[in-house]
């Protein structure tokens, strides 16, 4: 689901699209409930199921190519997520939301955020990170490998050695390219991640515009075949 979810909010979001003070629906991810909008953050997940919360709604509707854009969404509306998905509340953090994903492993929505989090890899505190998981779906299921001590040094230095080439255009002969999802376990609850990709020769990703990452990062890529 995030990779899709990521191509449209990326593409989406290239045309200027965002919710306005009114809550009128433009081209963001978000959701309503109990009158609260709350917006997806896509480089935040949460360390692990601990702090997941009960149940704080369902989607009732998707509205997306479903109306016009200046609708006002009601409870239980969303612009992107499907019919039927559950938010649960997160502990301790009253301003978001969590939706159960196949790689992150939850999605984070936000009301309010009164700290301040990592919202790209430039803002991530790379001293404190304390391990590495790389997670991919294969034949179905999440695979993850987990990373520290020297292997976790390498990957960050790898991740920062990444090049802009915005001409590169992955090989989509064969197949779509295979998404792996980043986490990077600091201690804290909240956590940083984002998505890389490679066409089976050439890993890449998004920090801000594409780039292309070296050809070592394949060793960390290719334990999870």
């Amino acid at each position: 689901m995030k990779w899709q979810k990521l191509i449209t909010v990326v593409s989406l979001l290239l045309l200027g699209g965002c919710i306005s003070d009114q809550e009128t629906i433009t081209w963001a991810d978000t959701v309503k409930i109990e009158e609260k909008q709350y917006d997806y953050l896509l480089h935040l997940t949460v360390a692990d199921s601990s702090i997941i919360g009960a149940p704080a709604g369902i989607v009732k509707r998707d509205v997306a190519g479903k109306v016009h854009r200046n609708y006002r969404l009601s409870n239980g509306e969303a612009t992107f997520l499907q019919k039927g998905t559950t938010l649960y509340n997160v502990k301790g953090y009253p301003g978001f939301l969590a939706v159960k994903d196949d790689l992150a492993p939850y999605l984070l929505y936000h009301h309010e955020i009164s700290d301040h989090y990592p919202l790209s890899f430039d803002e991530l505190d790379l001293g404190n990170v304390q391990q590495i998981t790389i997670t991919h779906i294969q034949k179905g299921t999440p695979v993850t490998a987990t990373w520290s001590d020297e292997e976790k040094d390498e990957l960050l230095s790898l991740l920062m050695d990444s090049k802009p080439d915005a001409k590169f255009q992955a090989n989509f002969m064969v197949q779509d390219p295979t998404h792996f999802d980043f986490v990077f376990y600091t201690g804290e609850d909240v956590l940083f991640t984002i998505p890389l990709f490679t066409d089976g020769t050439t890993p890449f990703w998004y920090p801000y515009d594409q780039e292309i990452l070296p050809e070592a990062m394949n060793k960390y890529l290719s334990h999870h075949d």
